[in-house]
């Protein structure tokens, strides 16, 4: 068989329609560095595995947990009219969105948000005793805007309208342990108790001046009718104070006029 001692173009190279000339075979793509499941990326011209990086190849996962004392993830956006960072479902709508409000930032959720922890103002403070949280918020069933105690605010049990389970509560001297709290005992009826216990009305209310709406009548406790009421009640008709000594339903209540006299 005859041969050629004429180089063919395979032989001198791999010749690309913009004119360059290849004459070697592409190398691999070097060793991975770091640990096995790591993000690579180019340390100073070599691979080089982000430390406390996983990959889980099989379902597709990511993990980040520095070993250093920096921040695991800094996610920044490319313009104010973008989202910084968008939260689906799977194959659905988006129902957690970070985004540029001006110069500042907001937080939208599609849907309820649970808050297990405290709620802080933009000093990373839980504010001054009676100020007024005021969040750009652009959220749907959760409690906006809240009156703030001492030290601390134990919200995390109340969500959108407050339900007849539900207390609101107050901090003592130790955060995170509510010593007093708003329950509703009936219709237009609240209790003022401990802790988180709904219905408790151990508890007692101060104020300065108190001033009694008109009763609408006369509370009678006239036999087969007369009007019903809960012993201690005080109602006040027409400038009269009446005080229920004895609970009870229409007819069986006991109602009595006090006696004042006037001051000097």
């Amino acid at each position: 068989m005859a041969t050629s001692n004429t180089a063919s173009c395979f032989q001198l190279g791999v010749r690309f329609p913009d004119g360059t000339l290849q004459t070697t075979a592409a190398s691999g793509g070097g060793t991975p560095g770091g640990s096995s499941g790591n993000v690579q990326g180019n340390n100073a011209g070599v691979f080089g595995g982000l430390p406390g990086s996983t990959i889980d190849f099989t379902n597709g996962l990511l993990a980040l947990a520095p070993t250093g004392t920096g921040v695991a993830l800094s996610l920044t956006g490319d313009g104010s009219g973008s989202d910084i960072l968008d939260c689906s479902l799977n194959g659905g709508a988006t129902v957690f969105s970070v985004t540029q409000l001006g110069t500042t930032g907001t937080i939208a959720c599609f849907g309820d948000l649970t808050i297990s922890g405290r709620v802080l103002d933009h000093s990373a403070s839980p504010g001054l005793t009676g100020s007024v949280l005021t969040p750009l918020l652009n959220l749907s069933n959760v409690v906006v805007g809240v009156i703030w105690t001492p030290a601390f605010c134990a919200w995390s049990n109340l969500t959108g309208t407050i339900a007849i389970t539900q207390a609101i509560p107050f901090n003592g001297s130790t955060p995170g342990t509510p010593d007093t709290s708003i329950s509703r005992l009936a219709a237009g009826e609240l209790a003022i108790g401990a802790g988180l216990v709904v219905g408790d009305y151990s508890g007692s209310l101060k104020l300065t001046n108190l001033v009694l709406g008109d009763f609408g009548s006369v509370p009678t406790s006239s036999s087969g009718g007369g009007t019903a009421g809960t012993v201690g009640q005080i109602a006040q008709h027409s400038g009269v104070l009446y005080f229920c000594s004895v609970s009870g339903s229409a007819g069986s209540a006991s109602w009595n006029v006090v006696t004042m006299t006037a001051s000097i």
